[in-house]
């Protein structure tokens, strides 16, 4: 451990910190929550002096770094905010670390756990409506980190009518009361003919000699304006899946346009199924 002693010459003079000691060990790491970076967070503090130890405790170094970010921080940067702060003079020993590598407290939500929380959703919202079926995750969502750790999942009522072959459920991640994100969920549900009522499976036009199991009727909407649907689109080898607002009705294969969440232009999508878009040229 290294130690050594400095001088922080202040810009005042009157003494309320004059000639008291203080000794600060830098921690190596730190994890740290809120949107400033405080002494206390990132060292051990010792002095025999209150009001100082307060103050070192208290004292604000640094804008805390962004989520999956990290900040070095030294004595240069707690020199440079003490003598801001007090406007004395405080003789410090050093200690500990050269710099602290500081981070933002983080809580990493697994894809398995959103998809669960999505299957569970549609699950119970399937029972409810006395249609019980299995329903499978038809792709894991990435990891999502979450500042804090008090996350909360809440799904969202499935997105058109689940009696179809694929669903999309957005699940809604939020850390104490603040919102984060919201992930779409795509889910596969192969249902029993038997296990949909006659009216059902009648207004879903998969009576009779209808279409394959899971496929829109030709004459029905796959998409309604005003609702909320999965817009996918590949860049750079990556499929990315968005929310969108739907602004016209669609049937498959049919282009439509939609406004992208928190956007004020509009874009063109091309209807795949039930709640479900592409980006279209």
């Amino acid at each position: 451990m290294r130690k050594a002693a400095l001088f922080l010459a202040m810009i005042s003079s009157g003494a309320a910190f004059a000639d008291v000691e203080a000794s600060i060990e830098l921690l190596a790491d730190a994890t740290v929550r809120g949107g400033v970076v405080t002494l206390g967070q990132v060292a051990r503090l010792q002095s025999s002096d209150l009001a100082l130890m307060r103050t070192l405790v208290d004292l604000p170094i640094a804008q805390t770094p962004r989520l999956g970010e990290a900040a070095l921080l030294g004595p240069a940067d707690v020199d440079r905010r003490l003598r801001q702060r007090t406007g004395q003079s405080v003789r410090v020993t050093w200690g500990g670390a050269d710099q602290v590598r500081v981070q933002r407290l983080r809580h990493r939500v697994k894809g398995e756990a959103i998809a669960e929380a999505a299957a569970g959703a549609l699950r119970r919202w399937l029972s409810a409506a006395s249609s019980p079926a299995e329903v499978h995750v038809a792709a894991v969502p990435r990891d999502v980190d979450v500042e804090g750790s008090e996350v909360r999942l809440q799904p969202r009522p499935p997105s058109g009518h689940p009696s179809r072959a694929r669903s999309i459920v957005w699940v809604d991640l939020w850390s104490a009361e603040s919102f984060v994100r919201s992930v779409p969920v795509s889910l596969e549900v192969p249902f029993a003919g038997e296990g949909l009522s006659r009216r059902a499976r009648a207004a879903e036009g998969v009576l009779g000699a209808g279409p394959a199991r899971g496929a829109v009727h030709p004459s029905a909407l796959a998409v309604e304006r005003g609702e909320w649907a999965a817009l996918r689109t590949t860049l750079g080898g990556v499929l990315l899946e968005s929310r969108v607002q739907v602004l016209q009705d669609g049937r498959e294969g049919e282009r439509i346009r939609v406004r992208q969440q928190g956007a004020t232009g509009l874009v063109f999508a091309r209807v795949v199924e039930r709640g479900l878009l592409e980006l279209a040229p």
